[in-house]
């Protein structure tokens, strides 16, 4: 009996370290995104949390420019597109929280990432986006 409950810790801790192994940070998840898209060695690439910013600031959700002309001649119609488009928007902005963005450096080349854990990854491995620094 004694030497189930000595071995029980053990186990715990050795599972929470192998979880740990699965799991990648942002950070190092931006620097080899970046290093791959780029072909620049790792040890040249500098990434700086931004914390000033949201993602959705840096990659704006797509828009869906004007409603058809059906729908802008139909009021109720007309409404309900700018519900759906306001809904997406609403989304959108929620979801910017969920995403850690970074400025990533190297090789000549100076980008934006967004980088968000995915809700079902077998790896457990963040997927970042890059988007151009805006220019100053």
């Amino acid at each position: 009996m004694r030497g189930r409950f000595t071995e029980w810790p053990w186990q715990c801790v050795a599972i929470w370290c192998f979880g740990l192994a699965a799991c990648q940070s942002h950070e190092s998840a931006a620097r080899e995104q970046f290093a791959e898209k780029y072909s620049c060695p790792a040890e040249r690439v500098s990434v700086s949390p931004r914390k000033d910013l949201l993602w959705n600031e840096v990659s704006p959700l797509h828009d869906a420019g004007a409603p058809p002309e059906e729908v802008r001649k139909d009021p109720g119609r007309l409404a309900k597109w700018n519900a759906d488009r306001q809904k997406e928007k609403d989304v959108w902005a929620k979801r910017a929280e969920d995403w850690e963005v970074f400025q990533v450096e190297g090789c000549d080349h100076e980008m934006l990432a967004g980088c968000k854990r995915p809700a079902k990854s077998s790896d457990g491995k963040p997927n970042c986006h890059f988007e151009e620094l805006p220019k100053k």
